[in-house]
């Protein structure tokens, strides 16, 4: 019989002890997890994943430290083995923001040959003067109104770095992150880079800019997504970064002139970023360079007027390049193949026709293609500027939850159709503020939307024999020699906009007074009929091309703010257009001069553009007979020879 130690038996024992009892723990949580919820299940897995990644992210923000150093690089570019770095923060109050972004920089800049200017714009908190005297890093104080581009510019004239680098007082430096920047910016070639910005739940805030092309607009991709996230975890080339971390050569900001000065508060990176790349430089996002950021926290937020203004700027300067569809030598593409987009509404896509013969004439050799809904194809149909034109499915609201919605699902299903080197979509639904606080009329805004400007050209609606034949013999049938021809159109699909139809048989009776006319009623076929026996009524007996041939042959149209009225400024009909909640500066017809416009109730904020009256009126309504009868008798006793039309707009008062 074999003996064993006393000792190698009790840890054989133990041995067994300890197995037993990792199987039962083991088998415990099998059991457990056999008996757990699924959904219980799904959120553990998660945060397992969440918890692995977020560790994991450690290894990327402090790859650097032991990488590459600075090398001569072999190219005709004489790059600097240690070159200087300038760090502007323009800083407006928020001590503690600043405080911890200087404690950031000094505890995680392994680069040591760097300077910080601070820009201090009108602090009047005393924490923030303080902790600015307390600095050891260079103070300047810029005095006047708060101006991104400005601040900036003026801040990186003190620069004596060879690389100026924009940081927000509002950021937070991670480790190691001021040499994966240098190290890019100073490849061949790379103009401008950006680093990873964070929110604070290490969600990503900015990984490069990008085009949306659902909305036509510039944006963050894989914003508030896991910072870890594949696509924004290497370096790439990007159309644009945010200037809340941005680098560049000093030598190439000057030579672009630095930030566009006339933008108010945003954009003036992105704009940036696009005259570098204009040059032939590239824009480079890199992760490796890791910043938390508390976007807006310094300043308050933009007003709408201000965002406005600042993307209507950006977007009449760059957006016809075009920038995301082709990124290759974007900034200087000409275009062959254009897509308009402007599906919305009657009156929108007749002003929209100037804009298309202004577009034809800057690209006289390309192909240009016009989309609008069906309905409304009759005014485009025809048009000689255009190659080709799309009549897309009608706005149908069980299918889209709005009108915006409807423009992303039809551009997306166009522009997955063909390729475009150009696309234009002349909607303003979306500007913050509304068009009407552009203080620009439509049409203008719809030529900045397509880049060009207005100059002779003229609304226009393509007629033939055959619209003109049908016309023809409807004043066979009903026009008597001598009489001038008066149409009324009385809804707008606004009723805010409307006037009171229960006026129109006055009106008629009080024209009838004085001159030799026959009426008709002109509209959809679910329009309010006129109760007059004089008036032909012809509300849904119409196409919108024999409305226009019709509006070719008449004398006047009575309306309110409508496509119609818009119709008849293209086919050159003298026009009384009455107002109410919209204005005439904004949406009026612009065809010559042959209108009279008459706004109603200057008592409120009128016109104020709202479906809907906070004080419970109905100001287009409250026009009197006579006002209007005045306007027609101005329009009627003009002598149909004489040239020189009337252009007028009458206030009405209480």
């Amino acid at each position: 019989m074999q003996m064993y130690p006393v000792k190698y038996k009790i840890d054989k024992i133990h041995n067994k002890i300890r197995c037993s009892i990792k199987e039962l723990i083991l088998k415990m949580i099998y059991l457990f997890w056999m008996l757990m919820p699924y959904k219980v299940k799904i959120i553990i897995v998660n945060l397992a994943k969440t918890f692995y990644r977020r560790n994991k992210s450690m290894l990327y923000m402090t790859a650097y430290a032991n990488g590459p150093k600075f090398t001569k690089n072999e190219s005709n570019i004489t790059i600097q083995v240690k070159p200087f770095v300038s760090i502007i923060i323009p800083i407006f109050n928020n001590p503690y923001q600043l405080k911890n972004c200087l404690e950031a920089i000094k505890k995680n800049t392994q680069y040591k040959n760097y300077e910080v200017i601070l820009v201090d714009n009108n602090s009047f908190d005393k924490k923030s003067l303080e902790v600015i005297k307390k600095s050891s890093h260079r103070a300047i104080r810029y005095s006047y109104a708060f101006n991104y581009s400005k601040i900036n510019n003026f801040a990186a004239r003190y620069a004596k770095g060879e690389y100026l680098l924009f940081l927000n007082n509002d950021t937070m430096p991670t480790g190691n992150w001021l040499v994966p920047m240098l190290c890019e910016c100073q490849k061949e070639g790379v103009g401008i880079v950006g680093s990873k910005l964070l929110y604070n739940d290490n969600t990503i805030q900015h990984a490069g800019l990008d085009f949306d092309a659902k909305i036509l607009r510039f944006s963050h991709p894989y914003q508030h997504q896991i910072a870890t996230i594949k696509e924004a975890s290497y370096i790439k080339e990007v159309p644009a970064v945010t200037g809340a971390c941005l680098m560049i050569k000093k030598e190439l900001f000057e030579k672009v002139r630095g930030f566009d000065e006339d933008y108010w508060v945003e954009f003036q990176d992105v704009d940036l970023c696009f005259k570098v790349r204009e040059l032939g430089f590239k824009v480079i996002y890199t992760p490796y360079s890791v910043v938390y950021h508390q976007e807006g926290a310094t300043r308050n937020l933009v007003s709408e007027k201000t965002s406005l203004y600042d993307s209507f700027r950006l977007r009449k300067k760059w957006l016809d390049n075009y920038l995301i569809l082709n990124s290759d030598n974007a900034a200087k593409h000409t275009g062959h193949k254009i897509l308009l987009i402007k599906l919305l509404s009657m009156g929108d896509v007749i002003i929209v026709t100037s804009v298309i013969e202004a577009v034809r004439k800057k690209y006289p050799q390309s192909e240009i293609v016009f989309a609008t809904s069906n309905q409304y194809r009759d005014i485009i149909e025809g048009n000689h500027y255009l190659n080709r034109m799309f009549a897309c499915r009608d706005y149908d609201r069980s299918e889209f939850n709005n009108e915006l919605s409807y423009y992303k699902a039809i551009t997306l299903e166009l522009l997955y159709k063909e390729d475009w080197d150009l696309v234009y979509q002349l909607q303003v639904i979306d500007l913050p503020g509304g068009f009407w606080e552009t203080g620009q009329h439509l049409r203008d805004l719809y030529a900045d939307l397509a880049n060009v400007r207005i100059k002779d050209e003229k609304e226009h609606i393509p007629i033939t024999d055959l619209q003109r034949s049908k016309i023809k013999s409807l004043f066979n049938a009903y026009v008597e020699d001598g009489q001038k021809i008066v149409l009324l159109h009385t809804t707008s699909g606004w009723n805010l906009k409307d006037w009171d139809y229960k006026k129109y048989p006055l009106l008629i009776s009080r024209i009838q007074d004085r001159y030799n006319i026959r009426v008709f009623q002109i509209g959809g076929s679910e329009d309010e009929p006129i109760e007059y026996d004089d008036v032909v009524h012809l509300e849904g007996k119409l196409t919108l091309k024999e409305l226009a041939a019709l509006m070719q042959c008449s004398d006047l149209l009575i309306c309110p703010d409508s496509g119609l009225m818009h119709m008849a400024s293209a086919m050159g009909l003298a026009t009384v257009a009455l107002f109410g909640p919209t204005g005439p500066s904004a949406c009026g017809p612009i065809n010559g001069n042959n209108y009279i416009c008459i706004q109603s109730n200057l008592r409120c904020d009128t016109p104020c553009y709202t479906r809907r009256c906070r004080f419970g009126r109905s100001c287009t309504r409250d026009i009197s007979v006579d006002i209007v009868l005045d306007a027609v008798t101005k329009v009627l006793d003009k002598d149909k020879n004489v040239t020189c039309a009337r252009k007028e707009l009458i206030f009405v008062k209480d």
